[in-house]
C-alpha cells in the first residue's frame, strides 16, 4: 500500500500530463500536469474520447494505437501533436 500510495503522488504531483484511457479510447484519469499542458480540468476530460485532443490530420492515430493494445502489442514512444484548449 505504500508503494502504490508513493506512486499515485508521483502521477498526482508531476509537470508531466499523465493521462489513461480504457480500450475504447475514454479518458479515465487525468493529471495536474495534463491540466497545465492542455488547459482542461480533470472534471472536464475524465468520461471524454481522447481524441477531443487530436487536431482531424491525426484523427487516423488513436484507432491505430488502440487495435494494437487489444492485440498485446506495444506501442512505442512516437511524437505527436494535440490540440490544448485554447
Amino acid at each position: 500500500e505504500q508503494a502504490q500510495a508513493h506512486l499515485a503522488a508521483i502521477v498526482t504531483s508531476s509537470d508531466d500530463a499523465i493521462i489513461s484511457t480504457d480500450l475504447n479510447g475514454i479518458i479515465t484519469s487525468w493529471n495536474r500536469g495534463a491540466d497545465r499542458l492542455y488547459g482542461y480540468t480533470e472534471q472536464e476530460a475524465v468520461g471524454r474520447p481522447i481524441v477531443f485532443l487530436m487536431p482531424s490530420e491525426r484523427m487516423d492515430e488513436e484507432p491505430e494505437i488502440l487495435s494494437r493494445i487489444r492485440k498485446g502489442a506495444s506501442v512505442e514512444h512516437y511524437e505527436t501533436t494535440r490540440r490544448c484548449k485554447d
